[in-house]
């Protein structure tokens, strides 16, 4: 009879503990969201930013975008993380922008923002306006074959600057030790209208450079108006108020009895006597009378 009880109180204390076990609430542990940090937030165009990720899928294959724009990519490690640099275009202005880091488990050769993937992060970046960069020209205005002479200032010393005139690449050069450079630019046969100079510059040499890169570090444009010259006026006839004298051409006489003279007689009603004289003696032969 002592051993039912027992084992009866066994049983309520069995069902009591396993009641207090389908009471308490079970909590499920899930992994953490994927996110990026950037080494800095904040820049000018042309910075260079770490992107650094953490809690991706290992393996996974990761694109970064900035303001929706692709700008690299990579394989996240065994630990769930990767990090990246990017270069801030100089092309933008000021102002807040969104770097986006995408994943998934299949490489994409030509990744575009509006893909589907698995997993996503992102970040704000602030470009500012700080870059002194400027470039000032001899003249903003002139035909086309015009010489004109680009002069920059407060660039960044030893950086290669490549000039463009209405987005087409004229030539390249170097910034010297003071941050600055002088070059001519013969204006291209365009028609009349006003077109950018732009001068961009990179830390490294660039064979091939576009204006549509967007690895450069600082930027800096002025305008030029392209005219056509006026036609030179036609030149008004010359007057002249004070004619010269009409000059008339007199053959000179030719006398081939040089040493002679003739003396005219009055003789008869009618009749005149010519006598020629040399000199230093008369000759008074008579020539014939004439009427």
């Amino acid at each position: 009879m002592k051993k039912q009880h027992w084992f009866k109180g066994l049983t309520i204390m069995l069902v009591f503990a396993l009641s207090l076990i389908a009471i308490i609430p079970t909590t499920t542990v899930s992994a953490a969201s994927p996110t990026i940090t950037l080494s800095s937030d904040s820049g000018d165009a042309g910075t260079t930013v770490t992107v650094s990720g953490s809690h991706f899928s290992d393996d996974y294959y990761y694109y970064v975008f900035f303001d929706k724009t692709y700008k690299a990519k990579g394989t996240v490690n065994s630990s769930g993380k990767f990090t990246k640099e990017i270069t801030i275009p100089s092309s933008k202005d000021a102002g807040e922008y969104k770097i986006v880091v995408k994943a998934s488990e299949d490489s994409n050769s030509s990744p575009e923002y509006t893909d589907s993937y698995d997993e996503s992060a992102y970040a704000y970046f602030e470009v500012t306006d700080d870059s002194d960069a400027a470039i000032d020209l001899s003249t903003d205005r002139g035909a086309a074959g015009t010489l004109v002479t680009i002069n920059g200032t407060d660039f960044t010393a030893g950086d290669y600057y490549y000039v463009f005139f209405d987005e087409t690449y004229q030539f390249k050069g170097v910034i010297n030790s003071n941050g600055k450079f002088s070059k001519d630019l013969t204006i291209p046969t365009e028609s009349d209208g006003t077109y950018e100079i732009t001068v961009m510059t990179k830390s490294y040499s660039d064979s091939s450079p576009a204006y549509s890169d967007t690895n450069y570090v600082e930027l800096a444009a002025a305008d030029f108006e392209v005219t056509t010259p006026a036609p030179a006026p036609t030149p008004a006839p010359l007057i002249n108020n004070n004619p010269a004298p009409a000059q008339t051409t007199q053959t000179p006489a030719i006398n081939n009895n040089q040493g002679l003279s003739q003396t005219v007689f009055q003789g008869w009603p009618g009749y005149q006597w010519f006598m020629q004289t040399s000199f230093p003696f008369w000759n008074n032969t008579p020539i014939s009378p004439s009427r």
